[in-house]
């Protein structure tokens, strides 16, 4: 499943391009940085580190 974050979100995400892949893992680009996480990362954790990348 692929949704944009909403908590605590002031705005809504845009997605400017989504590329479906047979892979293990995904590769989210926010501004200019890159978070690749593999397929068993817990939703939650991976969550709390786009909401990290998107404050940095």
């Amino acid at each position: 499943m692929v949704a944009p974050l909403t908590e605590g979100a002031s705005k809504p995400a845009k997605f400017t391009r989504f590329e479906a892949v047979g892979s293990d893992t995904v590769e989210i680009v926010i501004g200019d940085a890159v978070v690749r996480a593999g397929g068993d990362v817990d939703p939650d954790r991976l969550a709390r580190i786009i909401r990290a990348v998107r404050k940095a």
